[in-house]
């Protein structure tokens, strides 16, 4: 009877434990192992909010939003989600030929790597700004034209021209250029661990480990 009554109590014991386990709150702050010269992390608060920090050398980037939990799975959507992070200030069309795509609110460190892709039904150009934040691409249509960061390349600025006869237009940055958008975003989650693929990480498969 001894035997039977510590076997119960055993088992009844187990399945207290799993049971804390699967509704322990992965509210805390967990920081990016495994990935040199570079550091990162969340913040996952009690209300349900985020933030989120990146950096990479020069380049600092940061997130915020909302988490909740899905199974294993924890589930990052930012709010708000900035569809664009550029502002078209000003369009006309000039004497010159090609079109002229100028950025400002840059500076010589950032406009070498601000992009500019131009499409005309199934025809493209693609092209870097210089350090005076200046793009010059070939005589065509702007039916669309797209904007990024290289640093940033997994945001995409669409706009949709309103005159394509067009060929000099404006660009102001905006301060979300370096944001993290995560929108549904979904990662593993282990006790005191979060592991996944970031939004701009490609294939690399990076795991956050939460501190003690």
């Amino acid at each position: 009877m001894r035997k039977i009554t510590i076997t119960i109590f055993s088992y009844l014991m187990a399945l207290t434990m799993q049971a804390q386990i699967k509704t322990a709150s992965p509210a805390g702050e967990y920081y990016l192992r495994g990935v040199m010269e570079t550091a990162a992390g969340f913040k996952l608060n009690e209300d349900s909010s985020f933030q989120f920090f990146f950096s990479y050398g020069a380049l600092d980037r940061q997130g915020h939003g909302k988490w909740k939990m899905e199974g294993d799975k924890i589930i990052f959507d930012s709010n708000p989600k900035n569809l664009r992070d550029f502002k078209l200030t000003a369009s006309k069309k000039d004497e010159q030929e090609g079109i002229t795509i100028i950025f400002t609110g840059g500076n010589a460190a950032i406009n070498k790597y601000l992009h500019t892709i131009v499409r005309t039904g199934s025809k493209e150009a693609h092209t870097a700004a210089g350090n005076d934040g200046i793009a010059m691409l070939p005589a065509m249509k702007a039916d669309t034209i797209i904007l990024f960061f290289e640093w940033c390349a997994e945001k995409q600025s669409v706009f949709t021209p309103g005159r394509t006869s067009d060929n000099r237009y404006t660009f102001e940055l905006l301060p979300t250029i370096f944001d993290v958008v995560f929108d549904n975003f979904k990662m593993s989650v282990q006790p005191g661990k979060i592991t996944g693929v970031l939004p701009f990480s490609g294939d690399l498969v990076c795991n956050f480990v939460k501190e003690k």
